[in-house]
C-alpha cells in the first residue's frame, strides 16, 4: 500500500505564498496611509495649505510605488 501511495500520489512542495505584491513595502504603505490621512484632513477643513500638503504627499507616494 505504501509503495502504491509513494508511486502514484503526487507530492506538492509548500512554497511561501506572498499575499502582497512585491512593490508593496512598509515604506510605501506608510506613505499611502499618510496620504489618506491628509486627504481626510483636507475634506474636513477645505484649507488650501492642507490640500498642498496632501498633493506633496500624493506625489511622494506615487514615486515610492
Amino acid at each position: 500500500m505504501q509503495e502504491a501511495i509513494s508511486k502514484f500520489v503526487p507530492v506538492s512542495n509548500s512554497s511561501k505564498i506572498r499575499k502582497k505584491p512585491f512593490w508593496m513595502t512598509r515604506k510605501v504603505l506608510k506613505s499611502v496611509r499618510k496620504k489618506h490621512s491628509l486627504w481626510k484632513k483636507w475634506k474636513v477643513n477645505h484649507d488650501d495649505t492642507a490640500y498642498l500638503e496632501y498633493r506633496k504627499q500624493s506625489n511622494k507616494a506615487c514615486k515610492a510605488v
